[in-house]
This record gives C-alpha cells, sequence and structure tokens, in this order.
C-alpha cells in the first residue's frame, strides 16, 4: 500500500495503479478529501506475495521520476502512482528507511543504491 505520513494517509493498497487529484475542502465538513483515480492494478494482493521471499533477502527498487512514482518487490510492480495534486505532491524532501515501533524484529539493508535518472 501507499501511506502519507502526517498527510493524506492510505492512498492506495497492493498492486493498484493511481492517479492522484487535487485535495478539496468540503464545504459542509470542513474536511479535506483526497481525489484519488483508480486506474487498474497491475499486481494482485496474490501476485505480489507469491514473489515475497519470507526469511530471505528480497529486494524493492523504487522509480520516482517527476510526479510518477512506481514501486517493485523482487522485479513486481506492487505500486503505480501519479501525483498530480500540485499543493501536495512532493516535490523534494528526505529519502529514509523506516521501521515500525513494536514488536522486537530484525529488519537489515544491503546494498543501496541512488540514481539520477535522465
Amino acid at each position: 500500500m501507499l501511506y502519507e505520513e502526517r498527510g493524506r494517509g492510505i492512498l492506495m493498497g497492493p498492486g493498484e495503479k493511481i492517479k492522484i487529484g487535487p485535495t478539496a475542502t468540503n464545504p459542509d465538513t470542513k474536511k479535506k478529501k483526497t481525489a484519488v483515480e483508480k486506474l487498474g492494478s497491475p499486481s494482485t494482493p496474490a501476485e505480489i506475495l507469491a514473489v515475497y521471499k519470507l526469511g530471505e533477502w528480497n529486494e524493492i527498487r523504487i522509480k520516482a521520476q517527476g510526479n510518477h512514482v512506481q514501486h517493485f518487490l523482487n522485479g513486481k510492480l506492487t505500486a503505480d502512482v501519479t501525483d498530480d495534486d500540485p499543493s501536495l505532491a512532493p516535490k523534494s524532501g528526505v529519502i529514509a528507511l523506516q521501521l515500525h515501533k513494536g514488536q522486537p524484529m530484525t529488519i537489515q539493508f544491503k546494498d543501496i543504491e541512488l540514481k539520477t535518472l535522465p
């Protein structure tokens, strides 16, 4: 899934292709609502689970080019997002490796590469 911390929250489920539009405010409730258009599912949750290697190294690749971001797990497309919200789409920021608090766990990272796209 794609989750925006301290922002728009859950934007999509596993394997979806979406386009995010401008966020609008409901005049009655004053709550903000993000416009998300689902454009299909290049991968099903079952297909994603099938490529996940439990207890082994997994390769995660994130391709971010402008407002288009794709996530791949062991070569399988797991998220495809185009963010057209002019006020909330990230245009810069930090790259971070995240671990959620909770039960004791081990997480490891190796062979991290950062490439600038042409």
